[in-house]
């Protein structure tokens, strides 16, 4: 092809999705003299045509396509150009399912030339190229067309071959074959629900369940051995690895758990027994039951629910009725991973591996996530420890202190000396000539104050980090990451100017706009209480509020907004 413009041609027009771009090469080609450039039946390298680069695009746009068909259509060779096949032999229909384009796969179909049973040359169809590539609205678009066909010609009397929906490629694979290739869980599930077999064999007698096996893809065995149903959503919370309770414990048995970085509270039981037997002479009655309230509140907190989005069933089953319709779900709105539709302020945890509603962070102190479900607990589990902690260094400094009186007195009583100094009113100077033998008689209990007081400040920061939280209705996730979130920036003064585009500095430059931040006594109110006027169910809020507005929770996962559009795909923790 000799016609480009800035050195792009026609095939990175259409491959770009730039429409414009395209009708201006076209235009250049049709100008060519004597002989006009024939673009609909240039081809490249490798026998692609505009069709095919339209169709492989990705962008789904839809522009490009119609004006080649207004082209073809007028040229007299639309049945001959849009089933049109590459060296591969592929057609264009076959590289927008390859990619995913719902949109543009939909307008080939309804034009009436194109096989939607088409077979490139290892006899793949479109939907094996969907289900190799993990296009599952795709897949599903693809076979619910195929049935309706097949009812369509059984109407009308018309001969059905009784196939496998989906077809089979030479190999004998179909398309469940490829998904298992694919490893992607959601689309074996949806495949396995729709009735196809793991143990069918393809031509050399490997199924499916060899192919996980082979791949070592756990999951996706569990499903086609049905250990687990279909039916389930996807992804659940992970439990605690082997490897994580075997570290923490060799921790705890190699340095004591006195560091500051290790997750402290693993030591409060050798700590509480040294501090029991130290402090025998002075204890208080009924002390104890501060230290058995916090293990009992870690015992029954660790297991909460963070606020798992549980709605699959009914999202997924939405999802697959738009894209039956060739309406692709919007990408920004629902988690591919869990496919639920995520509501605003939620995030996936990649440690936990599933969506948690107003996800606040993950703390690997109770190795799960804090989020909606938990997050108050956890703020009074956070009080708890701090309580605990000065408990710890105050019980510490009398048993220091006590134990420096004895070895004063035992100093005093071995030198033989007539000092009438109080006992009870020690100098520096007498604490400081014990200062060795303390270290070497009660060096734990001095160990256990230090990493007491390290401890305490830690959680006196992150208890001042929630606290300031709270009142802003913000969580750890929004206050680190704002600026990766369009409902919680507020364009500079410099990008408004520019009508509203944005630009990386502009975006550095964005102040912190928060629209939940209802006033103290309302943020407050809200965080404590999960029912009454105050109470948000951050699991069914998909709008953003309006400013100065109460926030509301919709009944069903379907009342979403707009407003959630430019929210982050990377959005995992």
């Amino acid at each position: 092809m000799d016609v480009d413009y800035d050195g792009q041609t026609a095939f990175d027009a259409a491959a770009n999705g730039d429409f414009p771009l395209v009708v201006l090469l076209w235009g250049m080609a049709m100008a060519v003299q004597p002989k006009p450039v024939d673009l609909l039946s240039a081809r490249d390298k490798h026998g692609n045509t505009l069709a095919h680069y339209a169709a492989a695009g990705g962008t789904d746009t839809l522009d490009t396509m119609h004006f080649l068909m207004q082209q073809m259509q007028a040229s007299g060779r639309e049945k001959m150009l849009m089933d049109a096949r590459n060296d591969a032999e592929e057609t264009p229909f076959i590289r927008a399912a390859h990619v995913g384009s719902l949109r543009l796969a939909d307008t080939l179909l309804r034009t009436g030339f194109v096989d939607l049973m088409a077979q490139d040359k290892q006899g793949n169809t479109a939907a094996h190229h969907a289900a190799a590539q993990g296009h599952l609205w795709m897949l599903h678009f693809l076979l619910e067309a195929e049935q309706r066909q097949k009812i369509a010609a059984s109407s009308a009397q018309q001969p059905v071959q009784p196939t496998t929906l989906g077809g089979y490629c030479h190999k004998r694979r179909n398309v469940l074959h490829y998904a298992c290739m694919s490893g992607y869980k959601p689309m074996v599930q949806y495949l396995m629900t729709r009735g196809f077999e793991g143990k069918e064999a393809d031509a050399d007698g490997t199924t499916c369940l060899d192919v996980v096996k082979q791949r070592s893809l756990g999951s996706l065995q569990d499903l086609l051995t049905d250990k687990v149903k279909a039916s389930d959503p996807p992804t659940h919370m992970r439990k605690t690895r082997g490897i994580v309770a075997v570290l923490h414990g060799a921790l705890l048995l190699a340095i004591l758990a006195t560091i500051y970085w290790l997750v402290w509270w693993l030591a409060l039981p050798l700590i509480f027994v040294v501090l029991w037997k130290s402090l025998s002479a002075f204890r208080q009655p009924r002390v104890e039951v501060v230290f058995l309230f916090v293990w009992f509140r870690l015992a029954f907190f660790c297991p909460t629910d963070p606020g798992t989005i549980t709605s699959y069933e009914a999202d997924v089953k939405m999802m697959l009725e738009q894209a039956a319709r060739a309406e692709t779900p919007d990408a920004t709105k629902f988690c591919r991973t869990c496919l639920v539709m995520k509501p605003i302020r939620s995030k996936h945890c990649s440690q936990c591996g599933v969506c948690i509603a107003r996800l606040d962070h993950h703390c690997a102190w109770i190795n799960r996530c804090v989020g909606y479900g938990n997050h108050r607990s956890f703020f009074v589990f956070l009080l708890l420890h701090f309580t605990v902690l000065v408990f710890y260094a105050v019980l510490a400094v009398l048993v220091l202190a006590d134990a420096t009186h004895d070895l004063h007195a035992e100093r005093v009583k071995s030198e033989g000396s007539s000092s009438t100094s109080n006992d009870d009113n020690l100098s520096a100077m007498d604490v400081w000539v014990e200062i060795p033998s303390l270290v070497s008689k009660h060096l734990l209990v001095i160990m256990v104050l230090l990493w007491a007081v390290m401890a305490f400040g830690a959680i006196t920061m992150m208890v001042n980090q929630h606290v300031n939280n709270i009142e802003q209705n913000l969580t750890i996730n929004e206050q680190m990451n704002w600026r990766r979130y369009a409902y919680l920036t507020q364009p500079s003064s410099k990008d408004k100017s520019d009508g509203g585009k944005q630009s990386d500095a502009a975006s550095a430059e964005s102040t912190l706009s928060n629209p939940f931040d209802r006033g103290f006594r309302k943020n407050i109110a809200e965080f404590f209480f999960h029912s009454g006027n105050a109470a948000v169910d951050y699991r069914q809020v998909f709008a953003l509020p309006l400013r100065d507005s109460e926030i509301v929770s919709p009944v069903g996962s379907t009342a979403m907004s707009a407003s959630t559009e430019n929210a982050d795909l990377s959005d995992v923790v």
